[in-house]
């Protein structure tokens, strides 16, 4: 799968992995989806979760999440959004991966997609024993992917993780 965002430019991260020093947990990652909405509705948003539902404890999991944007149409907005916290980070193309789409309608869509879906791609990934190490999300209109990459792994870690 190619870069599901389609920019014509260096597809940038914007992101902000969580807000205070506890363990963040999937509540927040909603929470950040939201604030990222308000500085634009028409971003397309990503969140990336490094650890395995299966084996760490939802208080202990780490992720990151953000909007996709455009270093050149999105200037104004990337300073916007450093100014509060939030880190740009450059994300590399998928040149291999498990993936999946699911329609992206409205917000009941997300929450039937996010209870089944990751399920369904870690039964597969631990059936075939495929070496997968992060789980993405790209939530672009009309369809959200889930994307796990199977190389270039550290490539996705944003700094904090990469700090930890």
């Amino acid at each position: 799968m190619g870069d599901p965002a389609g920019s014509e430019h260096s597809p940038r991260f914007s992101s902000q992995r969580h807000r205070d020093t506890q363990a963040p947990s999937p509540r927040q990652a909603g929470d950040i989806f939201n604030d990222i909405a308000k500085y634009s509705t028409s971003l397309d948003k990503l969140g990336i979760y490094y650890d395995n539902p299966n084996a760490v404890p939802v208080e202990k999991r780490r992720f990151a999440v953000g909007a996709i944007v455009d270093e050149i149409k999105d200037r104004k907005l990337i300073k916007q959004v450093e100014k509060n916290n939030y880190k740009i980070f450059k994300l590399p193309e998928f040149d291999r991966s498990v993936n999946t789409t699911c329609p992206f309608k409205n917000i009941l869509s997300i929450f039937i997609a996010v209870m089944k879906v990751p399920y369904r791609l870690g039964d597969y990934i631990q059936a075939k024993k495929i070496d997968a190490h992060l789980f993405l999300e790209i939530y672009k209109r009309p369809l959200i992917h889930f994307v796990v990459p199977l190389s270039d792994f550290d490539a996705y870690n944003v700094p904090e993780i990469n700090n930890e």
